[in-house]
């Protein structure tokens, strides 16, 4: 079974006043996720199932990378927003499917959780990915030191 981890695009700093959730991505930002687009261009969505952070940034992200597929093949939850490994672990678990997992969302959690599953330390940049494996066959067996490192994607910008 696969999981893929991402981290969101890179986001406008706003001030204090403004809702963190409604950040936008920087035109940087839009230039990874294109990056990102081109990275997943060759992975078959139809076996794997898309949970996304409700926030705009992951949306957009979403928007951008995945073109192919509409907000309707995405399961948006609103939990996933600042996600804590821990909680991304449980949330895992709790899917309970034999199908490819794919999590976009926010660090630090994403990170700490692709650190936790492969035993190494990995650091997902904006609009990073990881691509990790288990030998299981179930989302419910994933647990800590189990995965191995595919592939890590993370866009450099010219």
């Amino acid at each position: 079974m696969n999981l893929y981890l991402v981290r969101h695009a890179m986001a406008q700093n706003t001030p204090v006043s403004i809702n963190d959730f409604k950040r936008k991505l920087t035109l940087d930002g839009v230039k990874q996720a294109e990056l990102l687009k081109d990275y997943l261009m060759g992975v078959d969505f139809n076996e794997i199932d898309i949970y996304i952070s409700r926030s705009f940034r992951t949306k957009h992200t979403a928007k951008i990378a995945l073109p192919n597929f509409t907000k309707k093949s995405w399961i948006l939850n609103e939990n996933l927003y600042l996600a804590t490994h821990q909680y991304l672990l449980k949330f895992i678990n709790q899917l309970n499917t034999s199908r490819d997992i794919f999590v976009l969302g926010h660090n630090d959690g994403i990170s700490s959780l692709a650190s936790y599953l492969t035993g190494q330390y990995i650091a997902l940049n904006t609009a990073s990915c990881v691509l990790i494996n288990f030998k299981c066959e179930n989302s419910i067996e994933i647990s800590g030191a189990t995965g191995n490192l595919i592939s890590f994607f993370n866009p450099v910008l010219k």
